[in-house]
């Protein structure tokens, strides 16, 4: 059997949570751009979605680089809840939406899922390979 704790199993899953990050924020920045169509408001008003891709492509831009620059629990931890929010808020706001899910905003969520259940691995097992507070180190 695997030993789950071993350092380049904490170090793979830091390298997919930096890779699944920058996956999220190339296809918010399409998306945001008219690139990748994710459907309209249910409002039938201008759902923003320039502003909304900007915004969160730098918002997945910003973990990737703490991902690839910080070893930190903290980190995980915010970054975890960060991705736990976002995919109950793209449930919670599917009404508000036409069609309610879509295949590119589904697609995202795949990634931010991946990027969860490695930040959950890192705050889990990462944790005695990692001090509790921010320290730097090159990737």
């Amino acid at each position: 059997m695997a030993n789950l704790y071993h350092p380049a199993h904490i170090e793979t899953a830091r390298r997919v949570a930096i890779i699944t990050a920058w996956i999220s924020a190339a296809l918010y920045a399409l998306i945001g751009l008219g690139v990748l169509p994710i459907g309209q408001s249910a409002s039938g008003g201008d759902p923003g979605l320039f502003d909304f891709g900007v915004m969160m492509a730098a918002v997945f831009v910003v973990t990737a680089l703490l991902l690839m620059l910080f070893r930190s629990t903290v980190l995980w931890v915010a970054v975890a809840v960060l991705q736990f929010a976002v995919l109950i808020g793209y449930a919670a706001l599917s009404g508000y939406r036409i069609p309610a899910f879509e295949v590119w905003g589904l697609l995202v969520k795949v990634d931010q899922a991946i990027l969860l259940a490695a930040t959950l691995y890192l705050v889990i097992r990462g944790r005695q390979h990692a001090p509790a507070t921010t320290s730097r180190h090159a990737s």
